[in-house]
């Protein structure tokens, strides 16, 4: 009926009948609302995710489920012109796969699918003061522009400043990308050619800003698209 209790008077007898690292396991592990306390401190590592990247200048990853994997990541202000991007320390996974994405950026969120600077889908949420968004594709020394909306994620936050803004990404294994914030939702097909690059290639995540500004990203991931 108490298997800890069990363990403790084989380990107390004098004919002993524990093995191995019976007493080095904690003898409650599997029982006391195991799962509850799991699932308690899961929350609370995503509910302080941003403060804790901030305050220690590093990554906070976890798992918000099974097939979702989030990591949340801090940009810094920093010398120079370029955008400086930051890893998002995911398991390269090619495409279907859905993004959800929260930033505090007020504008000019980046978020880089691919192999980085090199090669990758650029998207940018918040372009001209937080009124567009582009897509478009870069690699070291090109850009080649894909598609723009009037409209961003910051534009539909009525608590801009306050809370961060939201939009999901669905990149179909056909090449459809397709995007989400507010009541908005627009898309295009990558075009063949690039596309071949991406499943030839790891699918890293990035996440940047204009060297002026420092914001919180947190980006989650499931397989498939819904």
């Amino acid at each position: 009926q108490w298997p800890f209790v069990h363990v403790l008077f084989g380990y107390h007898s004098p004919f002993p009948e524990w093995q191995g690292d019976a007493m080095q396991r904690s003898l409650t592990s599997r029982l006391w609302q195991k799962d509850s306390r799991y699932a308690e401190q899961s929350e609370m590592i995503q509910k302080n995710a941003g403060l804790m990247a901030d305050m220690y200048n590093s990554e906070v990853c976890y798992s918000r489920s099974k097939n979702q994997k989030c990591c949340t990541q801090q940009t810094k202000q920093s010398s120079g012109q370029d955008v400086r991007y930051r890893t998002l320390n995911l398991k390269p996974l090619p495409p279907p796969f859905t993004l959800q994405v929260e930033t505090s950026a007020p504008t000019d969120a980046h978020l880089l699918i691919g192999t980085g600077p090199l090669q990758s889908i650029e998207v940018i949420m918040g372009l001209e003061g937080g009124s567009w968004s582009a897509v478009r594709w870069v690699s070291t020394g090109d850009m080649q522009p894909f598609s723009a909306f009037r409209g961003a994620p910051q534009q539909d936050n009525e608590h801009l400043g306050l809370y961060p803004s939201n939009y999901t990404v669905m990149f179909e294994e056909d090449g459809r990308l397709t995007f989400q914030h507010g009541v908005s939702e627009w898309g295009f097909y990558l075009p063949e050619s690039y596309l071949d690059i991406i499943r030839q290639n790891p699918v890293g995540l990035y996440v940047g800003t204009p060297p002026d500004m420092s914001a919180s990203f947190t980006v989650c991931r499931t397989a498939g698209i819904g």
